[in-house]
């Protein structure tokens, strides 16, 4: 991003998303793949992002933050893999 106002609000957008997972952690769907799936990885949209986050015990784990156009699905592939 070469706009910094543009790159604060979208900062803002995502702390906001964060917000409600601590409050609300199964608040994001389900990735709609059988393999992610086996790892309990759910996805929340504060487009064009999309977080990627597991939740163990009592704990939100973010495992990435992608643009919503990357093929996310191959991309936490790898991460398990």
């Amino acid at each position: 991003m070469d706009d910094p106002f543009v790159a604060k609000e979208t900062l803002n957008k995502l702390f906001k998303s964060f917000k409600i997972l601590e409050r609300f952690p199964s608040s994001g769907v389900k990735v709609i793949d059988d393999s992610l799936n086996r790892y309990q990885f759910r996805m929340i949209i504060s487009e064009p992002y999309i977080a990627f986050y597991r939740i163990i015990g009592n704990t939100v784990y973010i495992y990435r933050i992608l643009h919503g156009a990357r093929d996310y699905i191959q991309i936490l592939k790898k991460i398990i893999n």
